[in-house]
């Protein structure tokens, strides 16, 4: 490991002291003490000592690293944060500590670092972590000149916390409050998604458009918490009712959407009239009240380079309200 110094101290001696005035404690009168004072010795303080103190109980996770990725030197913390004595650490990877789908990122920066001789900053990443859960670090990797070949030094700062509530955060942004579906940006986003998809790989989709029929009147007479505990309802039945794979938002007060990819025409149009028939099929008791609903859905089928999401979004806005105008049956706009 290299270190590098500070001079380190020598002995110091104070200036004599000029006598002090004191006052006397029975008469009042001021007499002088006279007198040099002692010198005061400070002791030499081996800086390579503080290093190592400072690497060893820092807060920061350290560990150098051979050409070959494998632990030289891992400090107190690093030991604690991979749950392994540091004794045993000896000739083993940091790659085998880093969560698999993090592995290449690290052995790419760790070769260029090698290779280059670069210092890379905020290399963000999870180490496998207790009970399954990873934690999730902050690396920069230096370079260092050693006596015997090279050896990097990484430093690690523990962001689980920051990420933690980087995903709350996100969460919120991306989530409707009421239905915990996911929200207008996140069904645009991945719309534009699916759009691309179908432009280069030709991969069919199709977008499922559901507004419920009289909504008002239930908010108007039975109030705002019925017509809540309806669209909440209605939430629930539309993800029990689509793929892990597909998109389910809520994109406005009475209105749902759903992104479906790798489906066929016929499948979207079925999947439709499941989407009906579930619906008519909710009852709620509000305040002693039996609620009941149904709701017109429009379906766009959609694949190939000429596929633009204005054309599927004004199509299939269309085909809903022709449902609800006929009130029978979906409108399929292929």
């Amino acid at each position: 490991m290299l270190l590098y110094f500070v001079k380190t101290m020598s002995y110091t001696k104070r200036p004599s002291c000029s006598p002090l005035p004191l006052a006397d404690a029975d008469d009042g009168v001021v007499v002088p003490i006279t007198g040099a004072a002692q010198p005061l010795e400070i002791p030499q303080v081996d800086a390579r000592d503080l290093y190592t103190a400072a690497l060893a109980y820092s807060p920061f996770g350290i560990a150098f690293l051979d050409e070959c990725g494998h632990l030289q030197h891992v400090n107190k913390t690093l030991s604690e944060w991979l749950k392994q004595p540091m004794a045993q650490l000896a000739d083993m990877t940091l790659s085998q500590f880093i969560w698999e789908e993090d592995q290449l990122l690290f052995e790419r920066v760790l070769k260029r670092v090698f290779k280059r001789g670069q210092t890379h900053h905020d290399i963000e990443l999870r180490l496998t972590g207790s009970r399954g859960q990873p934690r999730w670090v902050s690396l920069s990797l230096s370079r260092l000149p050693v006596m015997r070949g090279q050896q990097v030094a990484v430093y690690m700062s523990d962001i689980t916390r920051r990420k933690k509530t980087e995903r709350e955060l996100l969460q919120l942004a991306n989530t409707d409050h009421l239905t915990g579906l996911s929200n207008r940006m996140v069904f645009d986003e991945t719309l534009k998604r699916a759009v691309k998809n179908a432009q280069r790989y030709d991969r069919p989709g199709a977008v499922l458009y559901i507004d419920l029929n009289d909504f008002k009147k239930i908010n108007d007479s039975y109030g705002h918490k019925a017509g809540d505990a309806i669209l909440q309802e209605l939430g629930r039945v539309l993800q029990n009712l689509f793929r892990d794979t597909d998109t389910v938002s809520r994109i406005g007060g009475d209105e749902f959407a759903v992104i479906m990819e790798e489906i066929s025409a016929s499948q979207a149009e079925f999947k439709g009239k499941v989407v009906e028939r579930a619906v008519k099929k909710i009852s709620l008791e509000v305040d002693g009240e039996t609620l009941s609903c149904s709701a017109s859905v429009g379906v766009k089928f959609f694949c190939g380079a000429e596929t633009q999401v204005e054309d599927i979004l004004t199509a299939v806005d269309q085909a809903m309200y022709e449902r609800k105008s006929e009130h029978k049956g979906i409108s399929l706009h292929g």
